[in-house]
């Protein structure tokens, strides 16, 4: 599966955690900034650099402005698939 731009799932598995967040654009307007993801059955594991996490359908985001807010702060994001951590709610 690959998205507009700089996304792109990689085979690799497990959880990504990275020094420099990402940022994901909702279609509802809503941004995350992500410290840790990881994908699994068109679903995005997350969690947040202030604190909690979260899981989203990749259907819910805004690809097209998601790309765009990432690169133009030099970030590329890759989505990777990942075994869920025990009590991830939605899995």
């Amino acid at each position: 599966m690959t998205f507009p731009g700089t996304y792109s799932r990689s085979a690799s598995a497990g959880f990504r955690r990275s020094s420099q967040s990402r940022s994901s654009v909702l279609n509802s307007g809503a941004l995350l900034a992500v410290s840790g993801y990881g994908y699994q059955d068109s679903r995005i594991t997350y969690s947040l650099v202030g604190g909690g996490s979260g899981v989203i359908s990749t259907d819910d985001v805004d690809w097209t402005t998601t790309t765009r807010v990432n690169a133009k702060r030099g970030v590329r994001v890759t989505l990777h698939s990942s075994h869920a951590p025990s009590g991830t709610p939605g899995f």
